[in-house]
């Protein structure tokens, strides 16, 4: 599974499925951050507009950390000890993670990809 957190929020959780098949995640994983307008598509169908009056945009990522185990993708075995490898096979969010989370989204998601069936 793997657990997206901004500022301790958690904000997104993928787990794994028989569905997905293979390694999950099967290609080695990066951190790509834009700044666009989806205005017109993403905001449930364009009822919220951006106000450019509050340009520019400026996104800022300070004191990043990743946690895992790291793969070498020659041979895709892992590179953790034990003790980790457990640690991150079980890893879950507790439940008042999880409500945070679902507080969060409610909140502040107008649009996920994950539930367009249109695009």
């Amino acid at each position: 599974r793997i657990i997206f957190y901004i500022d301790n929020i958690p904000i997104r959780e993928v787990v794994r499925s028989q569905a997905m098949g293979g390694d999950f995640p099967s290609k080695p994983m990066s951190l790509y951050a834009t700044i666009w307008d989806g205005s017109n598509w993403a905001t449930s169908g364009g009822r919220y507009k951006v106000n450019y009056k509050f340009s520019p945009y400026v996104a800022e990522f300070a004191d990043l950390v990743l946690h895992g185990c790291a793969v070498d993708p020659s041979d895709r075995r892992r590179a953790c000890q034990a003790s980790d490898a457990e640690l991150y096979d079980a890893i879950t969010m507790s439940a008042d993670q999880r409500t945070t989370m679902e507080t969060f989204r409610k909140k502040h998601m107008t649009y996920s990809y994950c539930h367009d069936r249109i695009r």
